[in-house]
């Protein structure tokens, strides 16, 4: 379920709609959408993203994990850090 990603594994594979920010990753899986996959940066401090990887993984949604925070957010078209990246299927 747990798989390492390369910076261009990210943004290539994407089917659906992505959801930056771990704010905005949780609102998607707390709210039962269809989520295809989960993104989260090695780098990022697990007091905030606990609580995410652990609903992806009771809910059995794809974990899939970044080298940092700026190479998640840059493969999803920003030029800062993401903690957390969550695409819904379309």
């Amino acid at each position: 379920m747990e798989e390492a990603c390369s910076d261009s594994d990210e943004r290539a594979t994407v089917q659906g709609k992505p959801f930056i920010g771990i704010r905005q990753a949780m609102r998607a899986v707390v709210s039962n959408q269809p989520i295809e996959r989960v993104y989260i940066a090695k780098d990022a401090d697990r007091r905030i993203t606990g609580k995410l990887e652990r609903l992806c993984r009771e809910r059995g949604i794809e974990l899939c994990y970044a080298e940092s925070r700026l190479a998640l957010g840059r493969s999803f078209g920003i030029d800062v850090g993401a903690s957390a990246v969550t695409i819904v299927k379309k």
